[in-house]
């Protein structure tokens, strides 16, 4: 959680703020002002804490990793000011992978296996890090696309990693 004013000068943040900060590529702390890396999600942010001083409330999702910011207007008497709540994308995505297990009965080897693709490795980097053969990532992957409709390796992870 960060506490910031209109101009987003922090006020207050808490540690677990501060972890996802060090760790989230589009956001930083930049003379002690909440800053986008890139212009496209600032002006993301920028729109949200605009909605969220008018409605009390506004979400964005901010870079390629998809962090989700959640803006909530201040009390009445602190003028201008918003609470930025930060949720971390590697803890989303795992909890979206269980759901989504849950969801078409994966076994916990093509639970495993759609973890370790969803951190960006190939089909044989997965054998070696399961410590099994190709062929039984390979069917692995099947089973995955048949439970769950998708043809694709790219429309599997979508699943997961779109909001």
């Amino acid at each position: 959680m960060i506490w910031i004013d209109r101009q987003r000068i922090v006020v207050g943040r808490n540690a677990a703020a501060e972890e996802i900060l060090e760790k989230a590529d589009p956001l930083e702390l930049a003379f002690g002002r909440l800053h986008a890396r890139c212009r496209h999600d600032l002006a993301k942010l920028e729109t949200a804490m605009t909605q969220a001083q008018a409605g009390g409330y506004a979400t964005a999702v901010l870079g390629e990793a998809g962090l989700g910011v959640e803006v909530v207007r201040g009390a009445p008497n602190a003028v201008e000011q918003c609470v930025v709540l930060l949720r971390d994308p590697s803890k989303q995505r795992a909890a979206k992978i269980v759901d989504v297990a849950r969801q078409f009965g994966l076994t916990k080897a093509e639970q495993r296996l759609l973890e370790i693709l969803i951190q960006g490795a190939s089909l044989p980097d997965a054998a070696r890090m399961l410590g099994v053969a190709r062929s039984t990532t390979r069917t692995h992957l099947q089973r995955l696309f048949d439970k769950t409709g998708k043809r694709r390796q790219v429309d599997l992870l979508r699943m997961i990693t779109t909001p």
